[in-house]
């Protein structure tokens, strides 16, 4: 399973409603989740992610649709405080607060991805995200590469059942 913490920009631009720039690549990872059955997008029990997402995403969007499609595949996780080490490196980095509810996500989640374009992920943010927690921030371009190049799932194999008995 690959778990992706997808900023709310990354939805706004697979949309047509953010950075042009940034549309086609965001659009394509997104879509990836059609195929790829492997992908889990991840969000904090407490709400703030999904309140992110609603107060910038409108029903005629298509990260409306996406978001209700794919709510099966949309894990919430439990997170904690920032450890307090990379707080402190954040406050002096100047990071953006409402971007911690992403990154406590991160944090909690089994693949420690982030996905964004956000510019608030500076190259020293990144560098003590990954020194601190081992979060790896992706663009979505850069995310679905990631995604490609992973090995295909093993199938589980069936359970052999042993034979039952002949009545002879």
């Amino acid at each position: 399973m690959v778990e992706l913490t997808i900023d709310t920009c990354v939805l706004l631009d697979g949309s047509g409603k953010g950075v042009a720039h940034f549309y086609e690549s965001s659009l394509r990872l997104l879509r990836e989740f059609e195929t790829d059955q492997r992908l889990r997008a991840t969000i904090d029990e407490q709400g703030f992610v999904t309140h992110e997402y609603t107060s910038n995403i409108n029903a005629t969007m298509f990260a409306a649709a996406w978001l209700k499609q794919f709510s099966g595949r949309i894990t919430k996780i439990k997170t904690c405080p920032l450890p307090q080490g990379l707080r402190a490196k954040l406050d002096e980095l100047h990071f953006s607060i409402k971007d911690r509810r992403f990154v406590q996500v991160a944090i909690a989640s089994g693949s420690k991805i982030i996905v964004t374009r956000d510019p608030d992920y500076s190259p020293d943010v990144m560098r003590n995200l990954g020194k601190h927690c081992g979060i790896r921030v992706f663009t979505a371009e850069e995310a679905l590469a990631y995604i490609k190049a992973l090995p295909p799932e093993e199938p589980i194999p069936a359970i052999a059942r042993p034979e039952e008995p002949r009545g002879e």
